[in-house]
């Protein structure tokens, strides 16, 4: 049973929970809305949590744009799981005709998907960074670089 109010935390409780078990399906069942799981609640519910990650600043795993996320070191949700957590919401989603996560940057998605630093590289640009400071600092060495 999931509370649309608290999604995240329900959500987080069933994949944290012992008897969690990723080969069997999740049945998702709102509280105060009677409507039977065809696949279209359950796609709901991983696009709102997915949603819910990105946006809840308690949890804080990313910074940029909701369509070039990179992950933002935050030391409380890495001793809590959070990533992995999440990554493992990702692939039960997409075990069960779920949505993906097409929220990251080109290059953190390469990142992942390859684990080859080298090949994550080649899809960065100036663009993906998202501290003022430290862009102000790659613009002096470009234009440094150019003269």
């Amino acid at each position: 049973m999931i509370d649309p109010e608290d999604l995240l935390s329900d959500a987080l409780q069933v994949y944290k929970h012992p008897n969690f078990d990723p080969a069997h399906p999740l049945i998702v069942k709102y509280k105060q809305q009677p409507v039977v799981d065809t696949g279209g609640v359950l796609r709901e519910f991983y696009s709102d949590v997915f949603k819910e990650f990105i946006n809840n600043p308690s949890v804080r795993i990313f910074e940029g744009p909701s369509d070039k996320l990179q992950f933002y070191y935050n030391h409380t949700a890495l001793t809590c799981g959070m990533p992995k957590m999440l990554g493992t919401m990702i692939a039960h989603s997409l075990c069960q005709n779920g949505p993906g996560f097409p929220y990251f940057a080109p290059s953190q998605y390469y990142y992942i998907a390859t684990g080859d630093i080298n090949q994550a590289i080649a899809y960065a640009s100036i663009h993906d960074v998202h501290d003022y400071e430290i862009k102000t600092y790659i613009d002096q060495v470009n234009v440094t670089r150019l003269a």
